[in-house]
């Protein structure tokens, strides 16, 4: 009996890493599809998001669980998680048909955050970029004298 106990902790331990390793997978490709909107204005917060995702990675639902109390920032949480599309599939190791998380998306203002400063060879003109989204290779660049 002690054994079977050993061996129930032990996978217990092993499927609550497996699932922390694939949520940190999760968490990531949702991170790395998050635009802070500039409709909320130079806004912060952190939005609870609820998502449940199936065996084979798909994205069954996602809410929003605690609000930042900006709306913006919930849609564009709830957006990112959209955009990131598929997920990796389950480790092997869990079996259940689907699970769910909670996960906090944080947004926070920063001034030069994903800005880039520059000048030309002469240094009389400065530029301004910011890395789109959508093209995150191309800088939409803005002149300043």
């Amino acid at each position: 009996m002690a054994e079977r106990k050993a061996a129930t902790a032990s996978s217990k331990g092993q499927v609550k890493s497996l699932t922390s390793q694939w949520g940190g997978q999760i968490r990531k490709r949702v991170e790395r599809r998050k635009i802070d909107p500039r409709a909320a204005a130079g806004a912060e917060g952190s939005v609870g998001l609820r998502l449940t995702v199936t065996h084979g990675g798909a994205l069954a639902g996602v809410s929003v669980a605690r609000s930042s109390g900006n709306a913006t920032l919930d849609a564009a949480a709830v957006q990112a998680v959209s955009r990131a599309g598929s997920f990796p599939p389950v480790p092997k190791g869990l079996t259940d048909a689907q699970y769910s998380f909670t996960l906090a998306v944080s947004f926070k203002n920063s001034p030069r955050r994903g800005f880039l400063r520059f000048s030309n060879k002469s240094g009389a003109n400065v530029t301004t970029g910011r890395r789109t989204a959508s093209h995150p290779g191309k800088i939409k660049t803005k002149e300043r004298s």
